[in-house]
């Protein structure tokens, strides 16, 4: 179980672009991987610890996985 609360999306949580998010990840010095039609953001800055989970997970441009803190 997660130390989080964790939820998705509510309003549509099948509208995320992952190109725009990239961009805007890089903007703000976040971390991620993506590969193949998976993006996943593990780190929002240096001094923040999410205890080895990942912050939000799109799968296609479909939000599967947010945590919110």
């Amino acid at each position: 179980m997660s130390c989080f609360e964790t939820s998705t999306f509510a309003k549509n949580p099948d509208v995320m672009n992952q190109e725009v998010l990239v961009q805007a990840c890089t903007k703000l010095g976040w971390k991620f991987t993506k590969t193949a039609n998976e993006l996943t953001i593990f780190q929002l800055n240096e001094n923040e610890n999410l205890r080895g989970e990942y912050a939000m997970k799109i799968v296609g441009n479909k939000v599967t996985y947010n945590t919110y803190f």
